[in-house]
């Protein structure tokens, strides 16, 4: 009987110490599965993003090739099938902004605004503007433009942010709206032509007259 007294804690403890190495046993299986499972992430994800990112563009490309698209066309349909998956952001100030269209484009900006997915240079600045020639060549343009627009993006403007499709340089930067602007947005319109237009001649003298040139 006095043994059992004596063996009883220490049968208690061999219990308490295989218990606890049980439990040590499966977290460590559980740390070894995942340090498996992060490997394999990481041994997959260089193969699999450039895959998913094809993809993306894949089937708009094709479809502009089909139609005999133009390289500028094509690189419009495939910035818009990534815009949209692009993400929102705020800005956290307001920025000036520059806009390169044509007659038609102005007079659209100037009385209705600026739409959703309207796309901007990403920032604006002091100086001359680009000629419309190296402007389309630059900024991946469908057609030359005629008229710089200086615009304003107010403080929480959520806009996204993406580089150039189809320019001539690599890594300029664009910023496209996520929602509409009113055209009170626009604080100036610069021609880059002598309008040639009917239509150009009088949205520069509508322009002058409001002193918005």
């Amino acid at each position: 009987m006095r043994n059992c007294f004596r063996l009883g804690p220490l049968v208690m403890a061999v219990a308490a110490l295989l218990a606890v190495n049980d439990e040590a046993r499966a977290g460590v299986a559980r740390s070894v599965a995942r340090g498996a499972e992060r490997a394999a992430v990481r041994a997959v994800r260089p193969v699999v993003a450039p895959v998913a990112r094809k993809a993306v563009f894949r089937s708009p490309g094709r479809a502009a090739a089909r139609r005999g698209a133009t390289p500028a066309v094509r690189a419009a349909i495939l910035d818009r099938a990534r815009d949209a998956r692009t993400p929102v952001s705020l800005l956290r100030r307001p920025r000036l902004v520059f806009r390169y269209s044509d007659d038609a484009g102005v007079r659209r900006a100037i009385t209705r605004g600026l739409p959703a997915r309207t796309h901007f240079t990403a920032r604006g600045g002091p100086g001359r503007p680009l000629g419309g020639q190296a402007a389309r060549e630059r900024l991946g343009l469908a057609r030359t433009p005629s008229w710089r627009i200086s615009t304003v993006l107010p403080r929480s403007t959520p806009v996204r942010f993406n580089k150039v499709l189809g320019g001539n340089r690599a890594g300029v930067g664009e910023i496209s709206l996520a929602r509409r602007l009113p055209a009170s947005s626009i604080r100036r319109a610069v021609p880059l032509v002598k309008p040639r237009s009917p239509l150009g001649a009088r949205l520069l003298e509508g322009l002058r007259k409001k002193g918005a040139d």
